[in-house]
């Protein structure tokens, strides 16, 4: 069966992560697509506490995250060879 989830876009004005997941969960979503805009851009910075919670969080609550990763600014998929090598040295 399939099931629908939520992106954190929608609560950017939210200012923490933990802030946009319950916003998610209240909407009625367990599959949360975190995107890495914003203030969530460096997500890699995420400390390991942090991500030890959000396991955690996930683990208890009946959730899944998906990272979507950023978006803005960034065009893997332009026509241009050169822009297309620069966003993959930004993302990888």
């Amino acid at each position: 069966m399939m099931e629908f989830g939520i992106s954190t876009l929608p609560f950017y004005g939210a200012r923490a992560l933990d802030d946009m997941i319950l916003g998610c969960q209240q909407a009625g979503f367990r599959n949360i697509e975190i995107m890495c805009e914003g203030i969530l851009s460096d997500v890699a910075g995420i400390s390991a506490s942090q991500r030890k919670a959000l396991v955690e969080r996930a683990r208890g609550e009946g959730l899944q995250y998906f990272v979507h990763a950023p978006i803005a600014d960034i065009n893997l998929m332009s026509l241009n060879a050169g822009i297309r090598r620069e966003a993959q040295r930004q993302l990888i």
